[in-house]
C-alpha cells in the first residue's frame, strides 16, 4: 500500500442560501473581507488579509490536512 492510497476523502454538501453564490475567487474573498460570508479559500492566496485582521481562520477543524505531513 502506497502513502497515497491511506489518504481519506472528506465532502460535505452545504446547502447555499443567500444572494451570492459565486465561483470567482477574487469576488468570494472580496465578499468575505466586506463581512457578506464566508469564503473557503487556501491560505496562501489570503495571507495578506489574515495578516492585517480583515479575515480569520473558522471552522479549522474541517479543513483538510493538505499542509500536515503525510502519516506513513
Amino acid at each position: 500500500m502506497t502513502p497515497c492510497s491511506r489518504i481519506t476523502i472528506r465532502r460535505w454538501r452545504v446547502p447555499v442560501r443567500g444572494p451570492v453564490t459565486t465561483n470567482d475567487s477574487a469576488l468570494i474573498r472580496s465578499l468575505a473581507v466586506a463581512g457578506i460570508g464566508l469564503c473557503y479559500a487556501l491560505e496562501p492566496l489570503i495571507a495578506d488579509e489574515l495578516a492585517r485582521g480583515s479575515l480569520r481562520v473558522v471552522l479549522e477543524p474541517h479543513a483538510p490536512l493538505a499542509n500536515r505531513p503525510m502519516p506513513t
